[in-house]
């Protein structure tokens, strides 16, 4: 399923290589529900396209695209210049980060219904958004460790679940310790 975090992750994989120390060049949106990020570096132009769909959200690296001269809306301003440090995936949610040099970060939440991109400051503080409705709360996404390494469950984490879940079947821990391993 595309929407698994698994996918996410080689998806974030994928983008941190193709992306990291790109230049931000314009960002836009032409398409409901769509957002563009045009990028430059290593020598070539890259375009990144977000799309919030509310039932499939996704992220798709393609070598150009052909902005409209009509309908276009320019997006994140202050993101304009600015380069991209890493693309890291939270480590227990489909929250995709792209650290800027600024110190900023752009958020793609890639939660079906509820996907958006978010530009925050380094002390989490929400400075702009695609969408308009809130991102989850703060704290939630803020704490998370954001790694493209696949994490390892150590035997004291399941040991320590399964005991706290005494009645829970095995399907239920696991969900409990990694919840992107169900689904």
């Amino acid at each position: 399923m595309f929407t698994n975090w698994l996918t996410y992750r080689a998806v974030a994989q994928a983008l941190d290589d193709a992306l990291r120390g790109a230049v931000i060049r314009e960002i836009f949106t032409q398409q409901k529900n769509e957002l563009v990020i045009a990028c430059e570096g290593h020598g070539e132009s890259q375009v990144l396209q977000f799309s919030t769909e509310p039932r499939f959200p996704w992220l798709l690296l393609k070598p150009d695209f052909a902005r409209a001269r009509k309908n276009s809306l320019d997006l994140f301003p202050d993101t304009l210049g600015d380069r991209i440090e890493s693309v890291r995936i939270a480590q227990t949610d489909r929250i995709i980060r792209m650290a800027l040099a600024s110190g900023r970060h752009l958020l793609a939440f890639l939660f079906p219904v509820r996907a958006n991109l978010i530009l925050i400051d380094g002390s989490g503080s929400v400075l702009e958004r695609f969408k308009q409705h809130d991102p989850p709360t703060t704290a939630a996404w803020m704490d998370l460790a954001y790694e493209n390494t696949l994490p390892v469950i150590g035997a004291k984490q399941l040991l320590d679940a399964a005991s706290s879940h005494v009645e829970a079947t095995m399907y239920e821990i696991l969900r409990a310790v990694r919840p992107w391993l169900t689904g």
